[in-house]
């Protein structure tokens, strides 16, 4: 599978720490619809899915997100909307959600709670496995997100280093946290994604294609030739460390 994420731009005043575009969340730029629909025209045949993501989605203009929504799916039948729901007012109708959770390591956390509480639409939530997740006994994690009326599945990812966070945990910790997870008796569907991994390209809002890569265990993104899709994967690292 190879997954194009489109990042229209990277502004966004939350700042978490685990965040890989950390410091460029004062950067406004917003990607050019226009070049959008001519870099999907030429490329979007070689992705398998395209996700629409951020920076914040929801605190910019909601005609500028619907314009990139309607010329993504103009090229695509799998596309899908990645977002924290800070503004539950800002839902568009022509894509699927895949909501970012991850209880406290991220701002403004309760009233993204309520927001999730109210979403009319049906979605998916990833939930990063950093260190502050481990705080969470994992029952309790799955009995809150159980009171979700419009949750469809959560999806367990983890947090791989990078020049901005250092995070490091051992692989033991996290195989008992999941443990955990596997062995609850509540109703939850739910995948692991490092069990299942994509290949995974970047659109900046400078309309520059980035592949990542991890070096010495560290997720980087490095710009590319968009010709040479095909001649880069995304390795990742062999022990998974947060």
């Amino acid at each position: 599978m190879r997954n194009l994420i489109i990042t229209p731009t990277y502004s966004c005043p939350f700042k978490c720490k685990f965040c890989y575009n950390l410091d460029k969340c004062d950067d406004k730029t917003q990607l050019n619809p226009s070049d959008l629909n001519n870099f999907l025209e030429k490329y979007s045949n070689k992705f398998d899915k395209i996700i629409i993501s951020g920076g914040e989605l929801s605190l910019i203009s909601s005609s500028y997100v619907n314009e990139i929504i309607k010329i993504v799916n103009k090229h695509t039948n799998n596309s899908e909307i990645s977002s924290y729901p800070i503004i539950n007012t800002k839902v568009f109708d022509d894509i699927n959600y895949n909501i970012s959770y991850d209880f406290k390591a991220r701002p403004r956390v309760m009233e993204a709670w309520e927001n999730l509480l109210k979403f009319p639409k049906k979605f998916k939530l990833t939930i990063t496995l950093s260190p502050l997740l481990f705080k969470y006994y994992p029952n309790r994690i799955l009995q809150t997100l159980n009171l979700l009326p419009n949750l469809t599945e959560v999806i367990f990812r983890p947090f791989y280093k990078s020049n901005s966070c250092q995070y490091d945990i051992q692989r033991k910790f996290l195989d008992q946290f999941m443990s955990m997870i596997k062995a609850s008796n509540l109703r939850l569907n739910y995948k692991i994604s490092f069990e299942n991994q994509c290949d995974e390209f970047i659109l900046t809002p400078y309309n520059k294609l980035n592949a990542v890569v991890f070096e010495n265990e560290l997720r980087k993104e490095i710009e590319i030739n968009p010709n040479e899709i095909e001649n880069y994967k995304t390795e990742y690292p062999n022990k998974v460390k947060l």
